[in-house]
């Protein structure tokens, strides 16, 4: 049992909703979300690949997949913890993705979230680095809650 205040007055809550947070997580970063998972608009086929979970999907879901694994919070990713963790999710090792695909999905997914309407990119790829820096508590409640 829980009680907020607010002003001068004290609300009891008995129980919270079992789909609050992804309820509220809808509401977030659905839209740049879905952005993401779709990519750029594709040059030839993209291969899908099967997830442990049962899901299947291209590279681009695969990234988002494992950024939900992770569950980064706002903090930077280095691409090989990226690498380890898709290897984790996929569920035939001989599918998963050569490291120059993961780097260009990635570049890309940096292009779509830099020229999104939001004020800042939900994240960013450093080539250089090779790090992936979450930059949006919004989108990180999202990746955490919402439904995919």
């Amino acid at each position: 049992m829980a009680w907020l205040r607010q002003a001068r007055h004290a609300v009891r809550i008995d129980s919270i909703p079992d789909n609050l947070f992804s309820r509220v997580a809808e509401g977030t970063h659905k839209a740049i979300f879905a952005r993401l998972a779709k990519g750029p608009a594709p040059r030839r086929d993209r291969v899908s690949r099967k997830l442990k979970a049962g899901a299947e999907v291209d590279l681009y879901g695969i990234v988002l997949h494992v950024l939900k694994e992770i569950r980064p919070g706002i903090q930077t990713i280095h691409f090989n913890e990226l690498r380890e963790a898709m290897a984790k999710i996929i569920e035939h090792s001989d599918q998963l993705p050569r490291t120059e695909e993961v780097r260009r999905v990635l570049k890309a997914m940096a292009q779509i979230a830099s020229h999104d309407e939001s004020s800042t990119p939900v994240f960013d790829w450093e080539e250089h680095e090779e790090s992936l820096h979450m930059t949006d508590p919004f989108f990180v409640f999202y990746l955490k809650w919402g439904r995919f």
